[in-house]
């Protein structure tokens, strides 16, 4: 059974759907992958193999993603391999040429919040009504986004599949030394609270940075941003300038994977009150480093928080500024919340991840 992997994202992104190609297919050779062959289709542009195992191969090819003809280009470039499954992680699928169809749904935030979004960014995520009508199964990375599908659109309930992601083994608590080290050249004050994700409208900033004002301006930690600019990105700075906010909030842009880990450590809490998210992975990137997490009452973030989180009214800077008071003013609770976060990502894990997939891979091919 020859199953092919659509990687080509992962050149041009290494965040969000980019890291989730990566740990998924990092984590394949440690399952029982028995008789299936796996190749990975990459970018003409990436040097290195994601992965080199027996088992897996990794193929070039020249069609970049998000390419406005990639439906045709792609499948013409693939059929040659003959793969009996093809699965596409980004939400959208080349036609069909004689294989079954797997498609990664992460979000339907295009349908949600369309004003987030630039129209090139439309023009491509619509798309997807038609993958899903040619797909024989969906993956959904939550039981929010699985619900999200079903509403939106007309997919039969049996053929959407709810598969978690997990967290990168390299997030976990970091000496503190190391903190400092990297606050230090970051110049990033002692203190400071942790805003992780693309700097945009559905991550709710603005409101965010309303309730940071609110806080006393004597005793309230610095507000880190780390992020790349997103769609309508001068809003977000144009509330800085509203609320008088430039000498308390730094903007790093990307942080790299070995960075960010450390970022997460040295925090004194991530906040994530997001207006709409698939999963929230920065959730438990946070649970996992032992930071405390202030995140969104609804959705996904709720769902994948638990009750590890401080879960907080996303549409009220007044909630918002409150939970920070009372987490931050609470080492108790601090302490409780970490506890709780270690015990809650450890109910998420790649392998398991990459197991259930490889399952759905089966039993996709097994009904051609």
């Amino acid at each position: 059974m020859k199953i092919g992997i659509d990687c080509r994202l992962h050149y041009y992104n290494r965040t969000g759907i980019g890291r989730y190609i990566r740990n998924l297919v990092r984590v394949f050779p440690e399952c029982a992958i028995g008789d299936v062959e796996l190749v990975l289709f990459q970018s003409r542009r990436e040097r290195e193999a994601l992965v080199q195992a027996p088992a897996i191969r990794c193929h070039r090819v020249i069609t970049p993603a998000h390419h406005r003809w990639e439906r045709w280009l792609l499948a013409t470039e693939l059929a040659p391999k003959r793969v009996d499954v093809l699965h596409s992680p980004d939400h959208v699928a080349p036609k069909r040429m004689g294989w079954m169809s797997v498609v990664t749904i992460h979000d339907l935030s295009f349908l949600a919040h369309p004003e987030a979004y630039s129209a090139e960014s439309l023009h491509y995520y619509t798309k997807v009504f038609r993958t899903l009508q040619n797909a024989t199964k969906v993956i959904a990375v939550s039981d929010f986004t699985r619900s999200e599908i079903l509403d939106r659109i007309s997919i039969a309930p049996e053929r959407v599949a709810t598969i978690y992601e997990a967290v990168d083994p390299a997030y976990c608590p970091r000496p503190a030394s190391e903190c400092e080290s990297i606050r230090i050249s970051l110049e990033i004050p002692d203190s400071y609270m942790l805003v992780v994700g693309t700097i945009e409208a559905r991550k709710n900033l603005e409101r965010l940075l309303a309730a940071y004002a609110l806080l006393p301006r004597t005793d309230r930690p610095h507000l880190v941003f780390a992020g790349g600019r997103g769609y309508h990105y001068d809003r977000v700075l144009e509330a800085v300038q509203e609320h008088r906010l430039e000498d308390h909030v730094t903007f790093l842009g990307f942080v790299s994977d070995d960075d960010l880990p450390l970022l997460y450590s040295g925090a004194e809490c991530l906040l994530y009150p997001s207006r709409y998210e698939g999963f929230g992975l920065p959730i438990l990137e946070a649970m996992a480093c032992g930071c405390p997490v202030i995140t969104s009452n609804h959705g996904s973030m709720a769902e994948i928080a638990g009750d590890a989180a401080m879960l907080v009214d996303p549409n009220s800077a007044e909630a918002i500024a409150d939970s920070i008071t009372t987490l931050l003013g609470d080492s108790t609770l601090q302490e409780r919340m970490i506890a709780k976060g270690h015990a809650r990502v450890k109910q998420f894990s790649w392998r398991a991840t990459a197991e259930k997939t490889l399952a759905l891979y089966r039993e996709v091919a097994g009904s051609r």
